[in-house]
């Protein structure tokens, strides 16, 4: 049982792999709770009402909504950290990176006014 237990630890646990589906997978939580509450302050505006498809939209059930909650909540907080830990062997072989120390990623990554200036192009574009 012991030797069992050795060798799932040195085959599946990848602290490098850990690291990159950590970072990873908080940038996506990060930028899809911003694209969320942007699009919802916009809805909540009262001069862009007029500029909406449809004003008055069918609201779904509560059950509904509680059911996309729990389902968003596991896809983001269990599914995805763990696909982005096993394919971590495809994006090293591609040439990602994980940085230990914050000054080197600070100088690999551009500039928060660069990054800031592509999501609202993305956002108005998309």
């Amino acid at each position: 049982m012991e030797s069992v237990r050795s060798f799932l630890a040195e085959k599946l646990w990848d602290p490098e792999a850990f690291k990159f589906a950590a970072q990873l997978n908080t940038v996506l939580l990060v930028v899809f709770w911003f694209f969320i509450g942007y699009y919802y302050a916009l809805s909540k505006i009262p001069f862009l009402q007029r500029y909406k498809i449809q004003n008055k939209p069918p609201y779904p059930s509560e059950k509904l909504v509680r059911e996309c909650l729990v389902e968003t909540l596991l896809n983001h907080f269990i599914l995805r950290p763990i696909l982005l830990y096993f394919t971590w062997p495809v994006f090293k072989r591609f040439g990602a990176e994980v940085f230990d120390d914050v000054a080197a990623y600070l100088t690999s990554v551009p500039t928060i006014g660069t990054i800031a200036f592509q999501v609202a192009i993305c956002m108005q574009v998309c």
